[in-house]
């Protein structure tokens, strides 16, 4: 017996297709001090941005609001939001809104879990963690106007 199989309808079956995925809605927090951009501890030693996972469709801003007062005990004195990105952790499409938080107050680290990053740190970062700094890095850049260039040029 033979077994025909029409290739084209096999692989549009999405079984190797990053939509095939599980997709996550994410609220993600830059909080950046004089020391450095703020990341805690998680899965296996990797460091990550503080920020969560939406829980029953809440808006990412209050996501991120939970669990920075959770993991970091920090409140905020502003949240503003800077832009989007979506990475992928694996298989699972992670799509962020990226907020710069400015902590009331003086960050602690206490133990381990909450390090500063530095472009010239050694931290173990998540690769969508690493990206997202990058991005950030580009658009503080993307603010700055050169010294020689006035506003009315």
């Amino acid at each position: 017996m033979e077994i025909k199989i029409n290739l084209p309808d096999f692989f549009n079956l999405k079984l190797f297709k990053k939509q095939s995925s599980k997709r996550k809605r994410r609220g993600t927090a830059i909080v950046e001090t004089s020391d450095g951009i703020l990341v805690s501890e998680e899965r296996g030693g990797m460091f990550f941005l503080p920020g969560s996972e939406t829980v029953n469709h809440e808006p990412r801003r209050e996501a991120l609001t939970r669990e920075l007062i959770a993991s970091t005990g920090l409140q905020s004195q502003s949240i503003e939001y800077i832009f989007r990105y979506v990475g992928y952790e694996g298989l699972t499409e992670e799509h962020h809104k990226v907020y710069l938080v400015k902590p009331q107050g003086e960050i602690e680290l206490d133990g381990d879990e909450l390090q500063f990053y530095t472009p010239d740190c050694d931290l173990p970062l998540s690769k969508v963690t690493r990206e997202i700094i990058d991005k950030y890095f580009d658009f503080k850049k993307s603010l700055i106007i050169p010294k020689n260039q006035s506003k009315g040029s």
